[in-house]
């Protein structure tokens, strides 16, 4: 019954944006590797400890000490769990060496500027969703290129550009499911940087509580936070996908605006355009994108916006 409720919400959801909003064209028809699965699965509430009626209710500070303090008294890693976190934290170390990092006053200023930037979070997302080592690291660099190439080219809507040719490029090359995951983990990783710093503080404190040295619990703090990433994602996304107040409050004008013109590129990968750039051209002449504004790049994302990707699910895995 609740499954056939929330089809006829959704239903009445889109309906209402395409009569209120009019200029978005026909959706591309985008299914994530856990179609269903994540939409199904009811027992994140037995494991979070918390009726579904109350997560309408929950503020976003919330809902990420309930999945921290989950995560803290449940999670029992292996020793495969802590060598892949350490692996994960050598391969960052070997691509992402930063000069600056390098140059910061201890160990811990270090680690938690390895989370600030966001490409270790997002590193970590992609591999624990199968992504090989040589495509999440060249699919990182790539975004680099994708952004210097929409810069020079489209520099009034470079962002928007930037966004859409890099999934062009990663869905002609890697195909559509494995480049929706990179360009999801892109912004996820933008937006748990602080849930994740946050975590980063406390499992570094634990440690220090717990009688270890500081340079001992700077290491393994970062190892806890490195497996806590994927855990944190999941249960994100469930309530997220539960409440469209969560979601709203989680993610951002920019994100959406991502989102949406990531998927319009991966769709167009399936065009045979001759290039990306000329793909970019012809879906923002056809205004399917959400274009960079005259004075803020994200002026023109609308709440219609907020509930298509919500409702259409162009954000989890």
């Amino acid at each position: 019954m609740k499954k056939i409720l929330t089809s006829i919400a959704t239903f009445f959801i889109i309906l209402t944006l395409i009569i209120q909003v009019g200029a978005i064209p026909e959706r591309p028809i985008e299914i994530g590797p856990m179609e269903g699965d994540i939409v199904e699965s009811n027992s994140i509430f037995q494991e979070l400890n918390i009726q579904e009626s109350e997560i309408s209710c929950l503020t976003i500070e919330e809902m990420f000490e309930l999945i921290e303090n989950h995560h803290k008294s449940t999670f029992v890693p292996t020793q495969a769990d802590l060598e892949k976190a350490e692996n994960i934290i050598e391969l960052y170390d070997s691509v992402f060496d930063n000069e600056n990092i390098s140059l910061l006053s201890d160990d811990y200023d270090e680690n938690a500027a390895k989370l600030r930037t966001g490409n270790l979070i997002e590193l970590t997302l992609d591999l624990d969703e199968g992504v090989s080592e040589l495509t999440a690291v060249s699919a990182i660099a790539d975004a680099a290129l994708a952004k210097y190439t929409a810069k020079a080219s489209f520099p009034s809507t470079w962002d928007s550009a930037q966004h859409f040719i890099w999934n062009y490029d990663m869905a002609d090359d890697i195909g559509t499911l494995t480049a929706r995951t990179i360009g999801n983990n892109h912004e996820w990783g933008i937006q748990m940087k602080e849930p994740i710093l946050n975590y980063y503080d406390s499992a570094y404190e634990d440690r220090i509580s717990a009688g270890e040295n500081d340079a001992d619990a700077n290491s393994g703090a970062l190892v806890d936070t490195i497996m806590y990433i994927p855990e944190f994602k999941y249960f994100t996304a469930l309530l997220t996908q539960d409440s469209f107040e969560l979601f709203q409050d989680f993610f951002d004008s920019g994100n959406i605006m991502d989102f949406w013109n990531n998927c319009y590129g991966r769709a167009y990968a399936a065009e045979n355009y001759s290039s990306s750039s000329s793909a970019y051209e012809a879906a923002k002449n056809a205004g399917e994108l959400i274009i960079d504004g005259a004075d803020d790049m994200e002026e023109n994302v609308t709440n219609e916006h907020f509930q298509c990707v919500w409702a259409w699910d162009w954000y989890t895995y």
